[in-house]
């Protein structure tokens, strides 16, 4: 199962999108290397403070660059915070997509889907990334993102054709869209629990199976 996860995420590797962040025209005019060296200085940020926290100032000070420059290629720290965030997020949900290529079949995708997810949130530069996105947002934020997400390519849209659907109680496939947001919210939920309670990822696994179990099988007693 590991070979195959690392096939999911090499695969992954060669379709991000960097395109679809939102930074300033002026940060894309950079090289590659460049644009990579200033992501990763932001994103070491992002990963040791909540966006409360996080300076302007320090990022500045680790590139070697103007305070200026960073104000030309970000509106402000926000802006910097959900360009890294939106590229995280899109790759977690692409990696979705990208197993139900291999394997349409949706609990046999969603099995394999909590694995690595379980892999990849435990990764030192995931997990304190995320840590701090389901720990310390708020409503304010909240707004903030979803007007940054709506100058962005929407995924909640997508309806991942590849699901085999036969044997799903789905009376008309229009309801695919609304199943794949209540699935994200599962999930997304039992991300933030697995942060706010400290759980190891074999504790993730428990309690996403569980619900995943809950949902396939239901609740009422036959």
């Amino acid at each position: 199962m590991l070979v195959r996860t690392k096939r999911i995420e090499r695969s992954l590797g060669s379709h991000k999108r960097k395109e679809e962040t939102m930074a300033k025209p002026t940060f894309y005019h950079l090289s590659e290397e460049k644009r990579q060296q200033i992501i990763d200085v932001c994103k070491k940020e992002f990963e040791q403070n909540p966006i409360g926290q996080a300076k302007v100032s320090s990022i500045v000070e680790t590139l070697g660059i103007a305070r200026g420059s960073f104000y030309q290629y970000f509106e402000d720290i926000e802006e910097c915070y959900f360009t890294i965030l939106k590229q995280e997020t899109f790759e977690t949900h692409e990696l979705f997509s990208q197993i139900l290529t291999r394997q349409p079949e949706l609990f046999s995708a969603l099995e394999l889907y909590g694995q690595t997810l379980a892999e990849e949130l435990f990764k030192p530069e995931r997990y304190a990334l995320y840590r701090n996105r389901y720990l310390f947002w708020t409503p304010v934020l909240d707004e903030k993102w979803k007007i940054f997400c709506g100058k962005t390519k929407a995924l909640e849209g997508v309806n991942f054709p590849q699901l085999n659907t036969e044997r799903l109680n789905l009376d008309n496939p229009a309801f695919i869209p609304e199943l794949i947001l209540y699935l994200k919210a599962i999930v997304h939920e039992l991300i933030r629990r697995l942060f706010v309670e400290k759980w190891t990822a074999d504790i993730f696994l428990k309690h996403y199976r569980l619900q995943m179990t809950w949902l396939k099988n239901g609740l009422c007693k036959n």
